[in-house]
């Protein structure tokens, strides 16, 4: 199978990527992180009735006159001239149509005030149904349900919604050498912190865990494995063993693999490879760590935003300003991991394939589309980590 380009690699992902259909009623205090789904309409305008934005006085405004006499008791209908006092957030009366805060008004012994600064009408009011209307879509089916997402749900009284399940994924890491995090070994060890990394941050992404193995590198092993993640999970992700001679390459050229691309031109990670096992996607990326981490965050983040049922299966980026030039491979898609400071990006000042603890000093990453480098002060798009779909 040919490489394909990372533009196609990802139209892949949104064909043959089928989402999590399963769905559970959760508390609204739970929904969090979640995807939703279903439309939720608002039944209520918000506000149910106009309001005062600041403590002072509601009148009926008129632009020729300057001093209003004020009621001392609450009256449904506001004459021109008059108003009442208010604090911020009650309800007012009808024939309001300014609020002028305490401070910028003089108030005179008859009970009148006098206007001591410009003034327009509609001032410091919300008017009803300005924040929400009857019939509208306060959250969107496929939408993440972020923290401030749950504000509108919860002032139209909403205590629970229906959102998509969370995607079960199994981690399988190759290699002889491996020694698990849990075991005890020499100085020399090779410790499992592919499996590790990739199991934080499907966590991070708000997914199950739902198993961690470790397989020496024996084809019919490795097989069974998959076949048993296959069955327990919703995507099962390979670390290792993708060079062209080695055990999980070849193993991807049997018959019960059904291959979606094999080879992406990617830099780094190009022996990533995406297939199904009993109809369970299969991501199979390389062992060194940053070629696997990278080859994560460009390609794994898709699929599992995809199987989480996101409206959008990229991270959304952020376009920010490049702080010191820097080489890539015009052959392909090359992701550049950084740090974005809010102002500018600048590149880690080393990432090869193999390197362990590059991602630790990064809060993301930038792709560049086959080109042979960034110049200082250029615009690129950065893909921060922890933002979610």
């Amino acid at each position: 199978m040919p490489f394909v380009s990372y533009k196609d690699a990802i139209k892949l992902i949104l064909e043959n990527i089928k989402p999590v259909s399963t769905t559970q009623s959760v508390r609204l205090q739970d929904a969090t992180g979640l995807i939703c789904a279903q439309d939720i309409i608002a039944k209520y305008p918000l506000p149910a009735c106009t309001i005062s934005l600041k403590e002072g006085y509601a009148i009926n405004y008129h632009g020729t006159i300057n001093t209003y006499k004020i009621s001392s008791s609450v009256e449904k209908i506001i004459s021109k001239g008059h108003g009442i006092k208010v604090s911020t957030g009650d309800y007012i009366s009808k024939g309001i149509n300014a609020v002028i805060p305490i401070e910028d008004v003089y108030l005179l012994p008859d009970k009148t005030i006098k206007i001591t600064s410009p003034l327009e009408k509609n001032i410091n009011i919300k008017n009803k149904a300005e924040d929400i209307k009857v019939g509208e879509i306060i959250l969107k089916k496929n939408e993440f349900i972020s923290a401030y997402k749950t504000t509108s749900c919860a002032a139209e009284g909403i205590n629970k919604l229906k959102a998509y399940t969370k995607p079960k994924i199994s981690v399988l890491s190759i290699g002889d050498q491996l020694c698990p995090v849990e075991k005890s070994g020499s100085q020399d060890s090779i410790y499992n912190s592919n499996a590790i990394t990739l199991g934080a941050r499907i966590s991070e992404m708000n997914c199950f865990v739902e198993c961690i193995n470790v397989n020496k590198e024996d084809e019919n092993t490795i097989f069974e494995t998959l076949k048993r993640l296959s069955k327990i999970s919703d995507l099962v992700i390979t670390s290792g063993a993708m060079s062209s001679e080695d055990v999980m390459n070849k193993l991807l050229e049997k018959k019960d693999f059904v291959k979606i691309f094999h080879k992406v031109k990617i830099c780094p990670a190009k022996p990533t490879a995406l297939s199904m096992l009993d109809k369970i996607p299969i991501l199979s990326l390389p062992g060194l760590p940053l070629s696997c981490m990278l080859g994560f965050e460009i390609l794994g983040i898709p699929i599992i935003n995809r199987l989480k049922n996101s409206l959008n299966i990229r991270t959304n980026f952020i376009r920010t300003i490049n702080k010191k030039s820097f080489t890539c491979k015009a052959s392909c898609t090359t992701a550049i991991p950084g740090y974005f400071d809010g102002i500018c990006f600048r590149s880690a000042p080393a990432f090869q394939a193999g390197m362990l603890n590059v991602l630790g000093k990064c809060n993301g990453y930038i792709l560049v589309h086959q080109k042979k480098g960034v110049r200082k002060s250029q615009k690129v798009d950065f893909y921060p980590f922890l933002l979610r779909s």
